[in-house]
């Protein structure tokens, strides 16, 4: 019934993900473990192999460092998927696709939807429970951590594999998968999260890599504040690795009456002229 896909450089971490799957999931279901020790992939090398690999036609891509939490999920999952009409579920992401470089996640708190039970592993920090947003909303982007599809639509829209190392694999085929099918949040599948992720210059490399896929893109209405914001946070990620005129070069396409509206392009511009 589902395939469940991870790609794997942490035996200790396979060994809980696969027994709390063997622990809650019902009906068939099969463990499709790509070691990475082994093959050194990109994840969107490792995913597509899983995928090719797969017996069923509902598909899990979930990262290693996560345990599910309630019984039966693999269930309310395959109603969902029966819709033909959903693309990619997951139980992170956001409501709004932004047309400048960024992940899912947005500073407007109102955009985002989350229910996990994050760990940490760069800080000594409790579990959090992030539950914020209505169970199968409709959204654009959604979190790598857990993303499911069914396979006639990672047939359509299979991983891109221009995208080198671990980032920005999420957000590029849930944009892609958009365009002709409806993403979704949902409330149904509870997981416990062991590591928040790390950013670095590859994460934001790859980030503006995708985005300057889609220059051409038809975006859906665009919100100038939100898109000011982002380009100026963005900006500034960039200068922890890059000169300042590097960094204009970056992103010189983003800067734009069409995507910051009128007033946000001279604000992005005074931005620029007063930042180091």
């Amino acid at each position: 019934m589902i395939s469940i896909i991870t790609c794997s450089t942490n035996p200790d971490f396979f060994y809980l993900l696969e027994k709390s799957i063997k622990d809650t999931c019902t009906f068939d279901f099969e463990i499709i473990k790509i070691d990475n020790t082994v093959e050194k992939l990109s994840l969107t090398q490792a995913y597509n192999n899983g995928a090719k690999k797969s017996q069923f036609n509902n598909l899990v891509f979930v990262h290693e460092d996560v345990e599910f939490m309630n019984s039966c999920w693999n269930e309310s999952l395959l109603t969902l998927l029966e819709n033909k009409e959903i693309g990619l579920i997951g139980v992170a992401g956001s409501t709004y696709l932004p047309t400048t470089p960024s992940g899912w996640y947005l500073p407007d708190q109102k955009f985002n939807k989350v229910f996990i039970h994050q760990g940490f592993k760069y800080k000594e920090a409790p579990i959090r429970f992030d539950n914020q947003g209505d169970d199968l909303t409709p959204v654009y982007l959604l979190d790598g951590v857990f993303l499911a599809m069914r396979k006639a639509v990672w047939i359509e829209f299979p991983f891109n594999e221009s995208l080198k190392g671990f980032h920005a694999y999420d957000v590029d085929i849930c944009q892609r998968v958009s365009t002709k099918y409806q993403n979704i949040f949902t409330k149904q599948i509870k997981l416990l999260h062991k590591s928040e992720g790390k950013v670095d210059q590859t994460y934001f490399d790859a980030i503006l890599q995708y985005k300057n896929a889609y220059l051409n893109y038809l975006y859906p209405k665009r919100d100038f504040k939100i898109e000011l914001e982002l380009l100026k946070q963005f900006y500034s990620y960039l200068r922890c690795y890059y000169d300042k005129d590097m960094c204009v070069s970056k992103i010189q396409n983003y800067c734009s009456f069409q995507i910051l509206g009128i007033i946000g392009y001279f604000k992005f511009k005074t931005f620029l002229h007063n930042a180091k």
